[in-house]
């Protein structure tokens, strides 16, 4: 699951994510500027699940460089389906992208 993030935005500080509705948001490391990907196992997801669940959101933390938090928000996963049963899969997930 990919977070897209202006570096702008982030500045000195840093993001935390975590995968579900009453989630911890845990510290993730960007794989590139103004991109993060947060794990789907713990402690960014719960232990009990498989695979991504795209009902259940993710909610995204940034921190400044003193440790406040500055934004703290839920978002839908955005994602496309091919699907033409009642099965939603095969899916393509879109990155969430925060502004």
């Amino acid at each position: 699951m990919v977070i897209e993030i202006s570096p702008d935005l982030v500045g000195d500080g840093s993001v935390a994510a975590c995968l579900g509705d009453d989630c911890e948001p845990a510290s993730i490391e960007p794989v590139e500027p103004g991109k993060w990907e947060v794990p789907q196992e713990p402690p960014y997801a719960p232990q009990d699940t498989v695979g991504l669940d795209l009902d259940a959101g993710i909610r995204v933390a940034i921190i400044d460089a003193s440790g406040a938090i500055i934004r703290d928000e839920w978002f839908e996963i955005p994602f496309t389906s091919n699907a033409d049963g009642v099965c939603p899969g095969p899916v393509d997930v879109q990155p969430v992208i925060v502004t």
